[in-house]
């Protein structure tokens, strides 16, 4: 989305040039992947032993398909990896199946063999991967590296049935990562009166759903009704992926996410999801900022039971030192604006420690 959103420029003809990528064909509905045909010339199913565990088996019998493992974390050694096991199969088309990680390396092996079909199933409503043009990659220890462009899916098959039992700690990850990116839009456009048309669409996507979430799923989350969690699915997968896809004030550019991927730095928080470094993100950001609404999306996840102290992410007083530095470095290179002063970082971490 980087590359894609600064596309933005007048070009020498006078034109704007404006990219949106999103996914070519959405498939949603109880049993929907009983549509996924592989594809008869050859197709490769990545995911790793959990998913291919449980939920690989509707692909049995087909002697098209070869199984490939993903070690669950996206590094560039397992992308190298994975991305040599397609190009010497010679299969025509993959299918990715589990979370945002393999999500993420499934649309890297598809930006780098472009003629490959790809279609991805999420059996996680925690993120919105699947949706989203860019990968995250990570070191091998699972210390964040780089947002980078990608590719989208051919296909996106968003199957509730996986959903059904999936812990409700899935879901509030994905929808604070949702809630981040809305607050990280407020933030990052700065109050201006004039924004254009399609900056005005993300924000009322994300000023829709967040309302949906402090109104409607905040009260009901506990006891959810099947198709609120299929409402829950739906936002944390595609309108929070919608947003992705338009808005140029992104996740991959404002201080939450920078702090959420910063996090990664201390060993005992890359135990948690990415959705509930977000929500701590967006902590930092709003506490940042001095906007007066860190006390209210406090009591939003609160309700989510998500975890709201650095401590309690389990990380050490003795990594703080990294994750500032960490986040400097993802600061510098996003170029964010939102101005934090050593004194004024040392005041925030430890009002939230």
């Amino acid at each position: 989305m980087k590359k894609i959103h600064n596309d933005n420029i007048t070009g020498s003809c006078g034109y704007l040039h404006e990219s949106f990528l999103f996914p070519s064909e959405i498939i949603k509905g109880r049993g929907a992947v009983n549509s996924v045909v592989p594809c008869v010339q050859g197709c490769a199913l990545i995911a790793d032993t959990f998913v291919t565990r449980q939920f690989a088996h509707v692909f049995t019998g087909s002697e098209n398909i070869v199984k490939v493992l993903f070690s669950g974390n996206i590094n560039p050694a397992e992308f190298f990896r994975v991305k040599n096991i397609i190009m010497e199969s010679g299969v025509k088309e993959i299918i990715g199946m589990g979370g945002g990680r393999c999500m993420d390396l499934c649309k890297l092996i598809k930006r780098d063999l472009s003629d490959l079909k790809l279609i991805l199933i999420p059996t996680s409503a925690a993120t919105c991967a699947a949706c989203t043009p860019v990968s995250v990659m990570y070191d091998k220890d699972g210390v964040y590296l780089n947002t980078m462009d990608s590719a989208l899916p051919d296909k996106l098959v968003i199957d509730y049935a996986y959903f059904d039992t999936l812990p409700m700690g899935f879901f509030a990850a994905g929808l604070a990562d949702a809630v981040c990116k809305y607050f990280e839009t407020v933030r990052a456009a700065g109050g201006q009166e004039n924004i254009p048309v399609q900056d005005g669409v993300v924000l009322n996507i994300g000023a829709a759903s967040t309302a949906f979430v402090f109104s409607e799923i905040a009260e009901k989350f506990h006891n959810p009704c099947v198709v609120l969690r299929e409402e829950m699915a739906d936002i944390n997968i595609i309108h929070s992926g919608m947003m992705s896809c338009l808005g140029r004030y992104t996740e991959t550019s404002f201080a939450a996410h920078a702090f959420a991927h910063a996090m990664t730095a201390s060993k005992g928080a890359r135990e948690f999801l990415h959705g509930e470094h977000a929500a701590m993100g967006l902590l930092f950001q709003e506490t940042a900022a001095d906007t007066k609404k860190d006390a209210e999306i406090r009591e939003l996840f609160s309700c989510f039971d998500l975890p709201l102290k650095l401590s309690a992410f389990n990380i050490k007083e003795s990594e703080i030192d990294a994750v500032i530095d960490k986040y400097r470095k993802i600061e510098a290179a996003e170029k964010i604006n939102l101005q934090i002063s050593p004194k004024l970082m040392y005041n925030i971490i430890k009002r939230l420690y």
